[in-house]
């Protein structure tokens, strides 16, 4: 016999959804005690994306280059044209990850290594101890590094916590993911996972902090549209009103003020 054999289908429903909005919760509140000690807002999340391009192999290889070139220095890049920008954050990130040479084609990796020498390096430390043996190459950290580069790059005039943010409030969960995603490095899959693992949670814990109940109603009923796969029905064209009416009409509303503690 099965573990859940005799158990109600909806009993289970609920038991999973419990589950799944306490490891929501616990993620929140590791990104809130981050914030809550000091720690720079858009720093905080730029690690955590980093880490989730990693997968399980090059997780702390990442961390590693997202502190070896913080935020900061990849929004000075702001300035830049558009034509060049994803090209300069992608420089800098795998110049300082020693990565470079694994980029191709050619032409594209020669330019960046110009490129980078233009820019001015990172400070050196010793690059990250990749793990390749095995990798596939879709999930090679060079292949992974330029979705990042491609992402970041679209953040750096704004910051990564007013682009995700704004994103949210304005058009839900589903402009989020899209916006996470960029091919051929980052699909849908993948950005659906770091919407839920990441950015979800944190911008309800940076709802939290900063006592925005309509960002951190947002944060937890983004997550349920994402996460439970519930339809939200027609997103009402007022900003931040996509939240309310996805709260309204949940057949087990989400609390997104759990989690706040003071």
């Amino acid at each position: 016999m099965g573990v859940f054999d005799g158990w109600d289908r909806d009993r289970i429903g609920e038991l999973l959804d419990t589950l799944g909005d306490r490891r929501f919760l616990d993620r929140s509140r590791g990104f809130r005690m981050q914030l809550e000690a000091g720690a720079d807002a858009d720093q905080t999340v730029y690690e955590s994306l980093m880490d989730a391009m990693g997968y399980t192999s090059n997780t702390k290889p990442f961390r590693q280059l997202a502190r070896a070139v913080p935020y900061s220095i990849l929004r000075r890049l702001g300035r830049e044209p558009d034509g060049t920008l994803v090209a300069g954050v992608t420089a800098l990130l795998a110049d300082a990850g020693g990565l470079i040479e694994h980029i191709t084609p050619p032409a594209h990796r020669t330019q960046l290594e110009q490129l980078a020498g233009k820019l001015g390096r990172a400070k050196r430390t010793v690059p990250p101890e990749w793990k390749l043996f095995r990798v596939r190459p879709v999930n090679h950290p060079a292949q992974r590094l330029q979705g990042a580069a491609g992402l970041l790059a679209r953040t750096v005039r704004s910051g990564l916590s007013a682009a995700f943010a704004g994103v949210l409030t304005a058009d839900g969960p589903d402009r989020l993911t899209k916006y996470l995603q960029e091919p051929p490095f980052i699909g849908d899959g993948r950005a659906s996972e770091i919407a839920i693992n990441v950015v979800l949670p944190y911008l309800h814990a940076l709802g939290c902090e900063g006592d925005d109940a309509s960002l951190r109603d947002a944060g937890m009923a983004g997550y349920g549209v994402r996460c439970r796969g519930r339809p939200m029905g027609r997103q009402p064209a007022s900003p931040r009103g996509w939240a309310s009416r996805r709260i309204a009409d949940s057949s087990r509303p989400l609390d997104g003020s759990r989690g706040c503690f003071t």
